[in-house]
């Protein structure tokens, strides 16, 4: 095909992000000029998580967050914490760590009084004024948004700790718990925690 067969198909597409019409709708009630933006903003939705770290056992639902992650991995890490030695890539992933240790939470929610340090605290909690909470606990009836939230969650009604740390006797409710202590009390490099699973006889 000739290439000016393609410019009227072309046009449409490049017209498009002029309009102010976004008639590709999600249930959650967020609207979209593309229908390849609906169907990304889809995925925040669904319990899977098809995009693994090759360097943690972390997953995540877009290809987009794996990226930021995989930048936690890298060894260079030149803006430091003054207060806990943490190091980051990026001066903003400092700035937003730094409001831990000040108790800055500048983001705030315009439903409810919740404030979050983080903007993706902010939507993380904003998920929870508009979707529905399917998952709900066999014990306490609590909802939750995905099922990895609810398995969580279930540990504190069973009190199983499946993650081990690999330097002393302390176990985890979760695989985040124990990278943080590693980090913090066997002061072990991010970069340098392998993937670890799951104790499975620790597991109810």
């Amino acid at each position: 095909m000739r290439d000016h067969d393609n410019k009227p198909s072309q046009l449409s597409v490049h017209a498009v992000t002029h309009s102010d019409e976004r008639k590709f709708a999600c249930a959650c009630g967020k609207r979209y000029k593309r229908r390849k933006e609906l169907t990304i903003h889809a995925r925040t939705h669904a319990d899977e998580r098809p995009y693994q770290c090759d360097h943690c056992n972390m997953s995540f639902k877009l290809k987009s967050v794996l990226k930021s992650h995989l930048v936690l991995h890298q060894p260079d890490k030149p803006f430091l914490c003054s207060v806990c030695g943490w190091g980051f890539t990026q001066a903003g992933n400092l700035a937003v760590h730094m409001r831990r240790h000040t108790g800055a939470k500048p983001h705030a929610c315009s439903r409810c009084d919740f404030r979050a340090s983080a903007a993706s605290s902010l939507r993380r909690h904003e998920r929870r004024h508009r979707a529905s909470r399917p998952h709900r606990c066999r014990v306490c009836q609590k909802g939750f948004h995905d099922k990895g939230a609810l398995t969580r969650h279930e540990r504190s009604h069973t009190g199983a700790r499946p993650y081990q740390c690999p330097g002393c006797t302390l176990r985890f409710v979760d695989s985040w718990k124990r990278k943080t202590h590693l980090m913090r009390a066997h002061r072990t490099p991010l970069a340098r925690i392998p993937r670890m699973r799951a104790d499975a006889s620790a597991l109810p």
